[in-house]
């Protein structure tokens, strides 16, 4: 039996999660200046992959028949990326675990949707990479989150910072 939420709502918290970074939507007082612009293009009947087929893709599903590091039971989301030539990413696949308990609002009973997708986007459209220090536990890419937790939906001035350092 899956947990994830279904339907608008879920797309819309996704939507959200990926355009606080297009909008630099901290808590900072940093104020935007780039234009990643992630667009929703509709719905394909093809889940998460690891080969390159020009389709990016969000989906909810297992992580099992992931490759290690994603398909470790604890793992909540799992992003992958392919690079061009020029280091580029050009194509990325987002699973989103769905043995794993979602809200849409930061209820305590689930993980916040809109929550892991800001960081998951932080990987896709940044990429930056993971942070495990717990000096870092405020920042989206903190590599750790809890049931109930919303303050990933917004950047810290080292995400921001990240930004800028990765798209000068």
């Amino acid at each position: 039996m899956s947990t994830y939420p279904a339907g608008q709502t879920t797309l819309n918290h996704i939507t959200y999660g990926y355009n606080g970074w297009e909008d630099t939507r901290n808590t900072c007082g940093y104020g935007d200046e780039y234009n990643i612009d992630p667009v929703y293009d509709g719905d394909y009947d093809i889940g998460w992959h690891s080969y390159d087929d020009n389709n990016s893709v969000v989906d909810f599903g297992s992580v099992s028949p992931l490759p290690y590091p994603c398909n470790q039971t604890a793992v909540l989301a799992c992003t992958t990326r392919h690079k061009d030539v020029n280091n580029w990413i050009y194509e990325a696949d987002l699973r989103f675990n769905s043995a794993q308990p979602w809200v849409h609002s930061g209820q305590a009973s689930g993980f916040d949707v809109e929550a892991v997708s800001t960081h998951e986007a932080g990987h896709w459209l940044i990429d930056l990479n993971d942070l495990y220090c717990e000096c870092n536990e405020w920042m989206t890419m903190y590599g750790y989150t809890a049931t109930g937790q919303v303050r990933q939906q917004t950047l810290a001035q080292g995400d921001v910072l990240g930004m800028r350092n990765a798209y000068p």
